[in-house]
Protein backbone atom coordinates (compact mmCIF):
# COMPACT_ATOMS: atom_id res chain seq x y z
CA UNK A 1 0.00 0.00 0.00
CA UNK A 2 1.55 3.49 -1.43
CA UNK A 3 0.15 6.60 -0.02
CA UNK A 4 1.70 9.72 -0.33
CA UNK A 5 1.74 13.03 2.19
CA UNK A 6 2.85 16.78 0.89
CA UNK A 7 3.21 19.75 2.60
CA UNK A 8 1.76 23.02 0.90
CA UNK A 9 3.56 25.89 1.95
CA UNK A 10 3.03 29.52 1.05
CA UNK A 11 0.82 31.00 -1.77
CA UNK A 12 -0.59 28.08 -2.66
CA UNK A 13 -1.46 27.38 1.13
CA UNK A 14 -3.12 31.41 1.14
CA UNK A 15 -5.33 30.29 -1.84
CA UNK A 16 -6.48 27.16 -0.93
CA UNK A 17 -7.75 28.67 2.72
CA UNK A 18 -8.92 31.38 0.98
CA UNK A 19 -11.21 29.26 -1.60
CA UNK A 20 -12.34 27.49 1.25
CA UNK A 21 -11.57 28.44 4.54
CA UNK A 22 -13.81 25.92 6.61
CA UNK A 23 -12.25 23.29 4.97
CA UNK A 24 -8.40 24.67 5.29
CA UNK A 25 -8.02 26.89 8.27
CA UNK A 26 -8.57 24.97 10.96
CA UNK A 27 -5.57 22.86 9.69
CA UNK A 28 -3.02 25.51 8.88
CA UNK A 29 0.34 25.82 10.73
CA UNK A 30 2.54 28.66 10.72
CA UNK A 31 6.48 27.94 10.20
CA UNK A 32 9.18 29.50 11.64
CA UNK A 33 9.56 31.91 8.48
CA UNK A 34 5.55 32.72 9.22
CA UNK A 35 4.67 30.78 6.25
CA UNK A 36 1.70 28.77 5.65
CA UNK A 37 1.62 25.48 5.39
CA UNK A 38 -0.77 22.20 5.35
CA UNK A 39 -0.01 18.70 5.25
CA UNK A 40 -2.36 16.08 2.70
CA UNK A 41 -3.05 12.81 1.90
CA UNK A 42 -2.82 12.44 -1.65
CA UNK A 43 -5.66 10.52 -2.88
CA UNK A 44 -4.37 10.93 -6.48
CA UNK A 45 -1.00 10.23 -8.14
CA UNK A 46 0.78 13.63 -8.74
CA UNK A 47 3.09 14.29 -11.72
CA UNK A 48 6.46 14.27 -11.15
CA UNK A 49 6.70 12.67 -8.05
CA UNK A 50 8.80 9.21 -7.43
CA UNK A 51 5.32 7.79 -6.56
CA UNK A 52 3.71 8.55 -9.21
CA UNK A 53 6.51 7.39 -11.81
CA UNK A 54 5.79 4.00 -9.54
CA UNK A 55 2.21 3.81 -9.96
CA UNK A 56 2.27 4.62 -13.66
CA UNK A 57 4.87 1.88 -14.55
CA UNK A 58 2.90 -0.92 -12.37
CA UNK A 59 -0.47 0.11 -14.30
CA UNK A 60 1.53 0.28 -17.32
CA UNK A 61 3.27 -3.08 -17.12
CA UNK A 62 0.34 -5.06 -15.60
CA UNK A 63 -1.44 -3.84 -19.45
CA UNK A 64 1.62 -4.74 -21.34
CA UNK A 65 1.27 -8.31 -19.39
CA UNK A 66 -2.19 -8.45 -20.56
CA UNK A 67 -1.27 -7.85 -23.76
CA UNK A 68 1.31 -10.49 -24.02
CA UNK A 69 3.99 -8.54 -23.62
CA UNK A 70 7.06 -10.09 -21.95
CA UNK A 71 9.81 -7.97 -19.60
CA UNK A 72 13.33 -7.88 -20.94
CA UNK A 73 15.44 -9.48 -18.74
CA UNK A 74 18.25 -6.47 -19.28
CA UNK A 75 15.75 -3.85 -18.93
CA UNK A 76 12.37 -3.09 -17.25
CA UNK A 77 11.48 -0.52 -19.24
CA UNK A 78 11.69 -2.47 -22.69
CA UNK A 79 9.08 -4.78 -22.73
CA UNK A 80 9.05 -7.32 -26.51
CA UNK A 81 6.28 -9.14 -28.18
CA UNK A 82 5.83 -11.15 -31.12
CA UNK A 83 3.15 -10.52 -33.43
CA UNK A 84 3.35 -12.23 -36.84
CA UNK A 85 6.36 -14.01 -36.16
CA UNK A 86 8.37 -10.45 -35.53
CA UNK A 87 9.16 -8.56 -32.22
CA UNK A 88 7.23 -5.41 -30.93
CA UNK A 89 9.17 -3.47 -29.12
CA UNK A 90 8.26 -0.65 -26.83
CA UNK A 91 10.59 1.23 -24.69
CA UNK A 92 9.49 3.79 -22.08
CA UNK A 93 10.55 6.18 -19.82
CA UNK A 94 6.70 6.85 -17.31
CA UNK A 95 4.63 8.18 -20.64
CA UNK A 96 7.24 8.65 -23.17
CA UNK A 97 7.27 5.28 -25.38
CA UNK A 98 9.86 4.54 -28.12
CA UNK A 99 7.96 1.55 -30.64
CA UNK A 100 9.75 -0.50 -32.93
CA UNK A 101 8.42 -3.42 -35.29
CA UNK A 102 8.85 -3.85 -39.04
CA UNK A 103 4.96 -3.81 -39.51
CA UNK A 104 3.33 0.04 -39.89
CA UNK A 105 0.19 -1.80 -39.23
CA UNK A 106 0.82 -2.87 -36.06
CA UNK A 107 2.82 0.34 -34.80
CA UNK A 108 -0.53 2.05 -35.91
CA UNK A 109 -3.19 -0.51 -33.68
CA UNK A 110 -0.61 0.15 -30.58
CA UNK A 111 -0.37 3.78 -31.14
CA UNK A 112 -4.30 3.40 -31.49
CA UNK A 113 -4.46 1.66 -28.08
CA UNK A 114 -2.18 3.70 -26.09
CA UNK A 115 -4.56 7.02 -27.26
CA UNK A 116 -7.27 5.25 -25.88
CA UNK A 117 -5.87 4.14 -22.93
CA UNK A 118 -3.96 7.12 -22.03
CA UNK A 119 -4.72 10.42 -24.09
CA UNK A 120 -6.65 13.06 -22.28
CA UNK A 121 -7.45 15.91 -24.12
CA UNK A 122 -7.90 19.31 -22.30
CA UNK A 123 -10.72 21.75 -23.43
CA UNK A 124 -8.00 23.97 -24.82
CA UNK A 125 -7.11 21.27 -27.09
CA UNK A 126 -3.08 20.56 -24.82
CA UNK A 127 -2.56 16.97 -23.93
CA UNK A 128 -2.95 14.68 -27.35
CA UNK A 129 -0.69 12.79 -27.64
CA UNK A 130 2.15 13.56 -30.15
CA UNK A 131 3.70 10.69 -32.11
CA UNK A 132 6.53 10.96 -34.58
CA UNK A 133 7.70 8.12 -37.39
CA UNK A 134 10.33 8.36 -39.93
CA UNK A 135 14.12 8.03 -39.65
CA UNK A 136 15.20 10.11 -37.32
CA UNK A 137 13.07 10.71 -33.80
CA UNK A 138 13.57 13.18 -30.64
CA UNK A 139 13.00 11.13 -27.43
CA UNK A 140 13.80 11.71 -24.02
CA UNK A 141 16.21 14.59 -24.90
CA UNK A 142 18.11 12.52 -27.41
CA UNK A 143 17.72 12.79 -31.37
CA UNK A 144 17.98 9.08 -32.55
CA UNK A 145 18.95 9.06 -36.42
CA UNK A 146 18.32 5.69 -38.31
CA UNK A 147 18.90 6.98 -41.73
CA UNK A 148 22.03 4.85 -42.23
CA UNK A 149 21.06 1.48 -42.91
CA UNK A 150 22.07 -0.86 -39.60
CA UNK A 151 23.44 2.16 -37.71
CA UNK A 152 22.13 4.37 -35.24
CA UNK A 153 23.86 7.83 -33.83
CA UNK A 154 22.42 8.92 -30.75
CA UNK A 155 22.97 12.62 -29.68
CA UNK A 156 21.38 15.17 -27.09
CA UNK A 157 23.01 18.84 -29.10
CA UNK A 158 19.19 20.02 -29.41
CA UNK A 159 18.89 19.33 -25.71
CA UNK A 160 21.54 20.99 -24.88
CA UNK A 161 20.66 24.20 -27.28
CA UNK A 162 17.09 24.15 -25.21
CA UNK A 163 18.78 24.24 -21.43
CA UNK A 164 21.30 27.17 -22.88
CA UNK A 165 18.23 29.02 -23.87
CA UNK A 166 16.21 28.79 -21.39
CA UNK A 167 19.18 29.56 -18.87
CA UNK A 168 19.89 32.38 -21.16
CA UNK A 169 15.80 33.72 -20.68
CA UNK A 170 15.78 32.99 -16.95
CA UNK A 171 19.13 35.37 -16.54
CA UNK A 172 18.15 37.92 -18.89
CA UNK A 173 14.09 37.98 -16.98
CA UNK A 174 15.94 37.94 -13.74
CA UNK A 175 19.13 39.87 -13.76
CA UNK A 176 21.54 37.64 -12.08
CA UNK A 177 19.08 34.30 -12.46
CA UNK A 178 17.57 34.96 -8.85
CA UNK A 179 13.89 36.28 -8.12
CA UNK A 180 13.15 38.07 -4.59
CA UNK A 181 10.27 35.78 -3.02
CA UNK A 182 8.61 37.20 0.14
CA UNK A 183 12.34 38.66 1.23
CA UNK A 184 14.04 35.42 0.42
CA UNK A 185 16.30 34.79 -2.20
CA UNK A 186 15.17 32.05 -4.85
CA UNK A 187 16.82 29.96 -7.73
CA UNK A 188 15.37 30.92 -10.37
CA UNK A 189 13.65 28.06 -12.55
CA UNK A 190 13.22 27.41 -16.30
CA UNK A 191 10.05 25.66 -16.21
CA UNK A 192 7.85 26.26 -18.98
CA UNK A 193 5.81 29.19 -18.84
CA UNK A 194 2.58 26.84 -18.64
CA UNK A 195 3.36 25.51 -15.62
CA UNK A 196 0.84 26.15 -13.36
CA UNK A 197 -2.33 26.08 -15.89
CA UNK A 198 -5.45 24.77 -14.93
CA UNK A 199 -7.36 22.95 -17.39
CA UNK A 200 -10.88 21.31 -17.60
CA UNK A 201 -10.53 17.74 -19.38
CA UNK A 202 -13.13 17.07 -21.96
Amino acid sequence: MLFVIICITGVVADWLVKAAPEVYEPYVVINKRSDKSLLGECYNAIYGTMVAGLLYYRKFTSELKERGFEMSPYDPCVWNKTIRGKQLTICFHVDDCKISQVNVRVIDYTIYWLRKEYESIFTDGSGKMKVAGGKVHMYVGMTLDFTESKIVKVTMFAYIDEIVQAWDKACSELEDGYVEVSGRKRIATAAPDDLFKLMRMQ
